[in-house]
């Protein structure tokens, strides 16, 4: 199974209270971090949630772990390894463009 990580490219606050990430998904191919095709994702997070760790107790280094980890709750059911495994396996079999008939 491959690792993969969220490279975040910035913030930005939404109208209904959440905060939306501008991610691309990369996966660790050979000591690289290389770009997933097609890896573009905007995470939603609860605004509500993150103020929750941002106004609570603790160190600014425990409260960016916790939003890290919130975070990556949040992604997990993106299912970016099974895509792109997915994904992979496709293109090992099928050359593209290909063509399928799709009568009804």
């Amino acid at each position: 199974m491959a690792t993969y990580r969220a490279h975040i490219e910035g913030s930005e606050a939404a109208a209904n209270g959440d905060v939306h990430f501008t991610c691309k998904i990369q996966r660790l191919d050979a000591g690289e971090w290389v770009d997933v095709h097609n890896g573009s994702r905007t995470l939603v997070m609860d605004g509500a949630a993150a103020l929750v760790i941002t106004e609570g107790e603790g160190t600014a280094n425990e409260k960016r772990a916790a939003l890290g980890e919130l975070f990556r709750q949040t992604a997990l059911g993106w299912g970016i390894d099974e895509a792109d495994d997915a994904n992979e396996q496709i293109n090992a079999l099928v050359s593209f463009p290909v063509d399928v008939n799709l009568e009804i």
